[in-house]
This record gives C-alpha cells, structure tokens and sequence, in this order.
C-alpha cells in the first residue's frame, strides 16, 4: 500500500496535543528545524511529508557532503540520516556535524538492521535509531527525545 500525505493525513488525526511545556507560561506547539539526509529520494519525500504534516521545517540533503555544506550555513534542531550512504556514513556524518554544533541531537535509520554500539551512539550524539521502514509513531517519539 502506498501512503500519500493526503491519505496519511485523513488516516491519523494531527498530533495537536504534542506539546511542549515552556519555561514561561502557557502552552507551545513542538516545531522543529530537521535536516533529513538520504541517498534514497523516495525515503526522503516521506520523511519530509510526515514532518510538513506535524508543522516541521525540512532541510533535505542526498548525502553527508550535502549535509555538512548545509550544516556550516545553518544550525539544526535534529538530524535525520541514512546510515549507510555513499561516501560518509551517517554515524561519520553526526560525529562531524557534532564537531561543529556539540549538543546537536542525531537520529540515525538504517535498512540494513545494522547494530550500533553505544560508544558509536555517543561519538555521533545518535539519540535513536530506526529500522527502515520506520514506523511512523517511532519517528514522532524520538522527535519528543529531541527538545
């Protein structure tokens, strides 16, 4: 089955009661600056679909040399990354964007079932990872972990 937004969006009512609790008073909507990085265009439509439909910006690269290009003009709330990709991979790409923004939260996904270890974890500053597919719920979860 193939999900569009639109059909993604009908199935699953908006995830208004998200919220985050700020040091002030009242109540503030979760929105994240996300920079998603894959080689795979597809992988990276659904990401930035779902991330649009709950009110996040996307910033997307096709690989580690893109992401840290846009990495040295922008900080970012979180990445999203390919593990495996041409070139660098995505823990080698959270270890460099965490060189240039130390506390920069990292969210690693992975069609290969790969295992990280938790010094590999740390090094990348990796908060989560997922498997591909991912599950969308996951993927809103491990956003929560970021802020």
């Amino acid at each position: 089955m193939i999900v569009t937004a639109k059909k993604l969006k009908a199935s699953r009512p908006p995830m208004t009661d998200l919220q985050i609790e700020p040091s002030g008073s009242g109540k503030t909507k979760l929105h994240l600056d996300i920079l998603a990085v894959d080689d795979d265009p597809r992988v990276l439509l659904a990401l930035t679909d779902i991330l649009h439909l709950e009110d996040h910006e996307v910033t997307t690269a096709l690989d580690a040399c893109q992401a840290l290009a846009l990495l040295r003009r922008k900080r970012f709330d979180l990445v999203i990354s390919d593990l495996g990709m041409p070139g660098m991979s995505g823990l080698e790409l959270g270890a460099e964007a965490g060189r240039l923004y130390p506390g920069l939260k990292f969210v690693i996904v992975t069609g290969y079932g790969a295992k990280i270890t938790e010094a590999e974890r740390v090094a990348a500053g990796v908060i989560g990872v997922m498997d591909k597919p991912f599950k969308i719920n996951e993927l809103l979860q491990l956003l929560q972990l970021s802020v």
